[in-house]
């Protein structure tokens, strides 16, 4: 007689388990706010969203406070005159976008000219990048204390003297002392901006 194969069913409860993790899943995923992790029934008061920009905006400042207080990295490749200067803008932008003033011509063209800075190490017209990047920053940085700090003038008059001393004709290694006065300038009026 021939034998008749009977196939034994799999159990179904793995796929039934698979499919509700799934769900579970995309549930989760839809019902938060990708962008601030606040579940949709949640809402930011103006109070937080005021110290959560005051937090970014002394982030921003405290980088660039902690990064020029090491002027002893400034080298032959201008590595740190970038990077001050890219810190730099990050502040004003943050502080500019905090005030509700409108910086951004100025911070692009700093942040173009700063590329620039590192392409040649061996280009001698480093101090020339330097303060034509420093007049822009300081161009915006008058804008901004001028309509939102009218009583910080004196400081603003530093930070124009202070890019005005950095000599086009000479090295940049030559005048660190110039180059990192500005820097502690700008660093000053910022952190006075509150």
């Amino acid at each position: 007689m021939a034998e008749i194969k009977i196939k034994k069913k799999s159990p179904i409860w793995p796929w039934v388990l698979l499919v509700l993790l799934i769900l579970g899943l995309i549930w989760y995923f839809f019902t938060r706010d990708a962008d601030t992790g606040v579940m949709d029934n949640e809402t930011l008061t103006p109070v937080d969203t005021v110290a959560y920009e005051n937090r970014n905006m002394n982030s921003s400042l405290d980088l660039y406070s902690s990064f020029i207080a090491d002027s002893a990295k400034m080298g032959i490749d201008h590595e740190y005159s970038n990077e001050a200067l890219n810190h730099l803008i990050d502040a004003v932008d943050e502080k500019a976008t905090m005030e509700n003033v409108d910086l951004e011509a100025d911070l692009e063209e700093a942040r173009t000219k700063t590329t620039e800075i590192t392409k040649d190490p061996s280009s001698l017209n480093h101090a020339d990048l330097i303060k034509s990047t420093g007049k822009i920053i300081a161009r915006a940085l008058n804008t901004l204390q001028t309509s939102k700090f009218p009583n910080l003038s004196e400081e603003m008059a530093k930070v124009n003297s202070s890019v005005d001393d950095i000599d086009t004709n000479v090295q940049t290694l030559d005048q660190k002392d110039k180059v990192n006065n500005f820097f502690r300038s700008t660093e000053s009026l910022l952190s006075k901006m509150q």
